[in-house]
């Protein structure tokens, strides 16, 4: 199983087709339904090696198939007398893919023979963010021939170093999510990889990028119960922060997307507990002047929007649940590792389009699963 989840990602990650309207979030996103559900499919021809079960993620899975039901199944069944059927098609996906999420956890707890797993899959994914950032760092000074004769695509990436997230920003959250797994090896090579990954992020000027790898650096030092680096360290960053906020007194404006925050959760109260279906947002015409807004980016609103209190709830009681439990396991540099990781998988969550972006949730579901199968469920 652990050898078809290195394919499942390292497909995601580098998949895109040349197509001018969306070379790769569309694609990618597709991949994780096909490759999910022949995953599950997969898990059929395998000895399970123990049982997983967490009542929260029970809970969230029922809600969901309730939400289905009520804005896919409900305007079908009771269409109109002119006999024409209704289809909210855009709650469809984003269900499909959310149940895949928690059976892919399940998943993969219950296929955990040994922790080395864990270990070796951290390689994997270290090695592929150093791949990553160094083709991010040819791309920046010019150096580009896998899509530097694509002249479209060049018009519809932000930044220079898109790699094969079409989106430097998201290439910044990708690596910063993955670099707290770096700390786990005492190996220079590792140290030299966490460097490399540091520059690159680094280089693409996403602000989101570096806050989430500092976010995973001082998780880590305290984690390993560094807490006089980890002050210091956040004491420097406040410092910065505010230099960098004098130097630049425009920064909070966010290119107008306080305002749609804003406005986000004023529509939200609306519809407070059950929100207005889960996938509904790129139909609700959010926008900033005329840039139509596909996501929101900030996934704990963005979640309220679409799947109200409740879901919020429940996704926090499962996070707090998972954090009680990792506090009270036995710290081991893999615990903390992936620990550390899932704080900067979190943080990335403010604006990185964490549960949007395929390859970014297939990650998250990783972390979430390793810690899960070393926490020895709730």
């Amino acid at each position: 199983m652990f050898t078809l989840l290195n394919i499942f990602i390292i497909s995601t990650i580098i998949f895109f087709l040349p197509i001018k309207e969306d070379a790769f979030w569309l694609p990618k996103n597709l991949l994780f339904t096909l490759f999910g559900i022949m995953f599950i499919g997969a898990n059929y021809l395998y000895k399970r090696n123990r049982n997983f079960s967490n009542k929260w993620l029970g809970f969230i899975l029922i809600y969901i198939t309730l939400h289905f039901g009520w804005f896919f199944m409900k305007p079908m069944i009771f269409s109109g007398i002119e006999g024409k059927m209704v289809w909210n098609l855009w709650n469809f996906l984003p269900t499909i893919n959310t149940v895949i999420a928690i059976l892919l956890i399940q998943i993969l707890v219950e296929n955990t023979d040994d922790l080395r797993r864990w270990f070796d899959l951290s390689k994997i994914l270290i090695w592929l963010s150093f791949g990553l950032s160094v083709y991010g760092i040819l791309q920046y000074i010019g150096i580009d021939q896998i899509f530097g004769g694509f002249k479209w695509v060049l018009l519809t990436r932000s930044g220079k170093m898109t790699t094969f997230f079409g989106n430097s920003m998201q290439t910044a959250t990708y690596l910063a999510i993955v670099s707290p797994l770096c700390l786990m090896f005492k190996d220079l090579r590792y140290k030299i990889f966490y460097l490399v990954i540091a520059i690159a992020i680094f280089m693409t000027q996403s602000y989101l990028g570096i806050m989430v790898f500092i976010a995973g650096f001082l998780s880590y030092l305290i984690f390993t119960k560094k807490f006089k680096l980890a002050l210091l360290g956040f004491l420097l960053c406040v410092l910065s922060f505010f230099i960098f906020l004098k130097l630049f007194p425009d920064f909070f404006s966010m290119y107008g997307k306080i305002l749609v925050y804003k406005q986000v959760f004023m529509d939200g109260c609306k519809v407070f507990f059950t929100g207005s279906g889960i996938g509904i947002f790129p139909f609700l015409n959010y926008g900033i002047g005329e840039l139509w807004m596909r996501d929101l980016g900030f996934e704990p609103l963005q979640i309220f929007r679409e799947g109200g209190i409740i879901l919020v709830i429940l996704i926090s009681g499962y996070l707090i649940n998972l954090g009680y439990r990792i506090l009270n396991t036995e710290k081991t540099m893999l615990l903390i590792g992936y620990s550390a990781s899932l704080v900067a998988f979190i943080i990335a969550g403010l604006g990185g389009y964490t549960f949007h972006l395929a390859p970014l949730s297939l990650i998250g579901i990783t972390y979430i699963s390793s810690l899960e199968a070393q926490t020895k469920g709730d």
